[in-house]
């Protein structure tokens, strides 16, 4: 970024009329920033969100479109991109896979329920790329699916909804999609959320209640729902359920406000306008449902689908884990508590990151940390954000208030593949018995409390990182931003 950069971006902050929400709600002054404080990535994503606003870059093109990618990014904000090209190709055939060469993602035990479109309206190119993205969705889950930790379910729909139950037997899944008899009838979007909840909760393979388990239902369709009378209740009956959806709009068509109903968080919601765009992004929608955390805590382990149980602990397991994996954890937070998260390793050594405000924990971005070796705990107290925010910014209470945290597991050592058992117990959250609840001392220590929330720190020119760290993920939070 240069200076030529950073100044126009601050008239551009003058023009939109917005330094004072950005002082009120990100505690930053930027109109006062320096060329020094762009290393910083929270005013440097600041930056590059106020020059693609008023870059005269365009639309933002599509990810895998690699050269109108680069001119946009060049006209927009001016940015040395020598290394643009091959990065950016490197990137846009990431799925998580093993040899993409890039961030590699190990789907942990899961339920996957994959739900097609099978309307008139979709014309046999489009029900061909739908059939890609389940072969790809399958090739992801298939070594997982192989030793039984992982199972899927087919839904075809239009006016009738078909259906196939849970089973971890990969070929009759792809068989269930590639020999179907097409109907090509109305789409009927309310009755197949309807089914799907159905399955879920009665088949008897289904194990939506096992807090092990991570639930994902991706749900293709092209257009828009041929009735409305029961679309929000179907929607809000299936989102009660303890399922992470997204819903993917293969055509122009649908309707981004109807995806976002069914979806279970707005950025789970994604819609193409042409076939290329779809094909191209398939990737990027397969690896975020791979880092989709697996939802803990609030539920019994119970094996019918009788609902969950409100429970002070909740026992888990972490499966299958071996060195250098990463898995993720979305855990309910109630207001008036704390919540200990433990995990107990004994052949890895292994570090944990816990956060309110960042979907995927890591060393660069966490509220909480602890790391322990084989034999030993890994031990945080998750205690209400509210408490530790006066020596930063007490506006970002409004950002923080969240019924949730997320946590991530990574294993940073050691040997073999072992099942790791953890456990989430919440208690009262009274101070003078905090040392009672944990064994992780520093956490009750000032170093620690200045720890807390490190995100929002990050801001606060508390803490320094590589240029390159920064840049990246100023692009990431813009992308998520103007996607």
């Amino acid at each position: 970024m240069t200076q030529a950069n950073l100044d126009k971006s601050k008239d551009i902050l003058v023009e939109l009329n917005i330094t004072a929400n950005i002082t009120k709600i990100l505690c930053i002054e930027y109109d006062k920033a320096t060329l020094e404080d762009l290393r910083k990535p929270l005013f440097n994503a600041v930056a590059v969100a106020l020059l693609i606003a008023r870059g005269g870059g365009g639309t933002v093109p599509m990810r895998g479109s690699v050269d109108d990618q680069k001119t946009f990014w060049k006209t927009s904000t001016g940015a040395d991109l020598t290394n643009f090209e091959q990065a950016a190709e490197t990137l846009d055939k990431n799925d998580g896979s093993q040899d993409t060469q890039c961030f590699q993602c190990t789907m942990a035990p899961s339920d996957v329920v994959i739900i097609v479109d099978d309307s008139g309206s979709v014309n046999n190119e489009e029900w061909g790329l739908e059939l890609l993205f389940v072969e790809k969705v399958l090739e992801q889950i298939k070594d997982a699916m192989a030793d039984g930790s992982t199972q899927a379910s087919g839904t075809i729909f239009s006016t009738d909804v078909n259906q196939m139950a849970f089973t971890s037997d990969y070929q009759s899944v792809l068989d269930f999609y590639h020999n179907a008899v097409r109907k090509e009838g109305k789409t009927m979007i309310p009755l197949t959320l309807d089914k799907t909840a159905e399955l879920v909760q009665n088949d008897p393979n289904s194990r939506l209640w096992e807090n092990d388990i991570k639930k994902i239902v991706f749900f293709l369709t092209d257009g828009q729902s041929t009735t409305y009378d029961t679309f929000d209740s179907s929607c809000i009956n299936l989102k009660r359920l303890p399922l992470e959806i997204y819903a993917i709009g293969t055509m122009a068509n649908a309707k981004m406000v109807e995806l976002q109903k069914i979806s279970s968080h707005p950025n789970y919601a994604r819609r193409y306008t042409t076939f290329d765009e779809f094909k191209n992004d398939i990737p990027s929608i397969i690896l975020q449902g791979c880092k989709t955390g697996t939802a803990l805590g609030g539920t019994n382990n119970v094996a019918s689908g009788s609902g969950p149980t409100q429970v002070n602990q909740t026992e888990f397991t972490v499966v299958g884990m071996q060195a250098g994996e990463t898995r993720y954890f979305s855990i309910p937070f109630q207001t008036g508590t704390v919540s200990n998260f433990k995990v107990s390793p004994t052949q890895l050594d292994m570090a944990v990151w816990i956060s309110f405000n960042n979907e995927y924990p890591s060393e660069a971005n966490y509220d909480f940390k602890d790391e322990c070796v084989a034999g030993t705990e890994c031990s945080i107290l998750v205690k209400d954000p509210a408490q530790f925010l006066n020596d930063v910014c007490q506006q970002v209470n409004v950002v923080m208030e969240q019924e949730t945290y997320n946590a991530a597991v990574t294993a940073t050592g050691g040997s073999g593949t072992e099942d790791v058992p953890g456990s989430i117990t919440i208690k009262e959250d009274v101070v003078s018995n905090w040392e009672d609840y944990s064994e992780a001392d520093e956490l009750f220590t000032d170093q620690a409390m200045q720890h807390y929330n490190q995100s929002i720190r990050w801001a606060m020119a508390i803490l320094n990182y590589p240029i390159r760290q920064y840049v990246v993920l100023g692009l990431i939070i813009v992308s998520t931003l103007y996607r």
